[in-house]
């Protein structure tokens, strides 16, 4: 049986019928339900409630509000199905290609691909190209998932729970940022057995959800975040039997991306007037030790790097104003 989990906070009415309705076009797989509702208003219990009184195998429970990572967590304590499989409750799972899975008795991970959909536009994803080399290992899929983001939810893919509940996996609360990579690369490295299907099972609308909010109530962990997850997949590079060429071109990939999400982030607070000292200095420690690494990126990373490390906020501002009109205009084009 496969635990379905969802958690929701506030989510649009029409956007949580959408959600369970698709759930409901399974037909053969043995399943149940858990929706998690992160204190959500009062008006979304009541919604939740009225929906699975026909249903049996939905299970409503309400919590305070404490993110994502807690309700995450309390479903897979709840969840008595032998897998877990996450839904995003403004998301869709495709039925069909669910109903025809056969899951050998030791998979650990099962990885999928899934169709993105903005503004009515549709794009299939296939998450791992790797999968088209002869032969392939636990080692090319850890390297996948340290620069692919398309591998960093934790939808599409199918855990087994007991793996989960022996490794003493879970999502760390006290990330705010990152927590579903930090969550998949914890699994990996407990040597799960994972089968990659090319299928689509998941229909993930993205939207554009402003990020004030937690830019506003969170900067200097925000910084901190990006700062403990570029550690992270350093550490787990240096165990990987790689040569000096391919080392270096993963050190380039997993440091430009830090640098890049911390610029963006000090773009962010400029505009929002909330670039203060203390969150200056912040940025300071955090981007000290990637000096050493700094000489492998491309000119732009080289750019932003020496920008903060030389503290020219002047010049990011003047860069925020070109970022903002270049996102304004292709945002318009899609």
């Amino acid at each position: 049986m496969i635990s379905f989990i969802i958690p929701i906070y506030n989510t649009k009415l029409e956007l949580l019928k959408r959600c369970f309705s698709s759930i409901l076009e399974l037909k053969h797989l043995k399943y149940e339900v858990l929706l998690i509702d992160d204190g959500s208003e009062k008006f979304i219990e009541e919604f939740c409630k009225d929906f699975i009184k026909d249903y049996s195998n939905f299970y409503f429970f309400r919590k305070e509000n404490e993110g994502v990572s807690r309700a995450r967590n309390l479903g897979i304590k709840l969840a008595k199905g032998n897998y877990v499989f996450f839904i995003d409750s403004d998301d869709t799972i495709v039925a069909e290609s669910l109903d025809s899975l056969k899951l050998e008795k030791d998979t650990d991970l099962v990885l999928f691909d899934f169709e993105l959909i903005e503004k009515e536009k549709k794009k299939e994803i296939k998450v791992l190209d790797i999968i088209n080399k002869k032969n392939f290992n636990l080692k090319d899929i850890v390297l996948e998932f340290l620069i692919n983001s398309d591998l960093n939810a934790p939808w599409a893919k199918i855990y087994h729970r007991q793996f989960l509940l022996k490794n003493h996996i879970i999502f760390n609360k006290e990330i705010v940022t990152g927590e579903d990579l930090n969550f998949n690369l914890d699994c990996l490295m407990c040597n799960p057995k994972i089968i990659y299907e090319k299928k689509v099972v998941y229909n993930y609308y993205r939207e554009e959800i402003s990020s004030r909010n937690r830019l506003l109530k969170y900067k200097e962990r925000l910084i901190g975040n990006y700062n403990y997850l570029e550690k992270k997949k350093l550490k787990i590079l240096s165990k990987l039997d790689l040569d000096f060429q391919e080392k270096i071109f993963f050190i380039k990939n997993i440091v430009s991306l830090k640098i890049k999400n911390i610029f963006n982030t000090i773009i962010d607070a400029e505009e929002e007037k909330i670039l203060t000292l203390n969150f200056k200095n912040k940025i300071e420690e955090n981007i000290r030790e990637d000096l050493k690494n700094i000489k492998y990126t491309n000119f732009f990373t080289k750019l932003r790097y020496f920008l903060m490390y030389f503290k020219l906020w002047i010049i990011i501002k003047i860069v925020g104003k070109f970022r903002k009109l270049y996102l304004k205009v292709r945002r318009a084009k899609i």
